[in-house]
């Protein structure tokens, strides 16, 4: 199996993993978080945000991030069509759509929350501020993961 082949099918796993991640927060995390009362909802979400930089989470998310700009280089090093569009789009929809938004939208959101204190009336109003501002972002980083991973996959079966 070409080089090239083995990174696409490892892009496929981790951004499916990454998904996988993210995909919870969408269906029922934030769910579960809002039937609680705003400072135990925002407590577990700011537990949440401490312990996942802590955890295997960050390396896949890292490490998929740069292995789809190596996908890039090479397949632009070694154009051979269709399958080299769906890698091109897989890999742009990751970098851009799941590891931008994270590092532009999602994480200073979860800095600010980080920094307010549940038990005051401003932590009430972060905590309602950030389900509005980070959830719909989580969203969105979900659905581009996906159709990173199924792109990436679809790249395989044509290639």
């Amino acid at each position: 199996m070409p080089l090239l082949d083995i990174l696409v099918v490892v892009a496929l796993v981790a951004s499916g993993l990454v998904a996988g991640i993210f995909l919870p927060f969408s269906t029922f995390l934030i769910r579960t978080f809002r039937e609680l009362t705003p400072a135990e909802g925002m407590r577990a979400m700011q537990s949440i945000n401490r312990t996942i930089v802590q955890s295997v989470f960050l390396p896949i998310f890292l490490i998929t991030a740069a292995l789809c700009v190596a996908i890039i280089v090479f397949t632009l090093m070694a154009w051979t069509g269709t399958d080299a569009v769906l890698r091109l789009i897989a890999s742009a929809l990751y970098v851009v759509g799941a590891f931008g938004i994270t590092v532009f939208a999602n994480v200073p959101r979860n800095n600010a929350l980080a920094a307010a204190d549940p038990n005051t009336g401003d932590g009430e109003r972060a905590w309602s501020a950030y389900l509005a501002d980070w959830v719909p972002w989580n969203h969105l980083r979900t659905v581009v993961s996906v159709a990173a991973c199924a792109l990436f996959g679809a790249s395989l079966a044509v290639g």
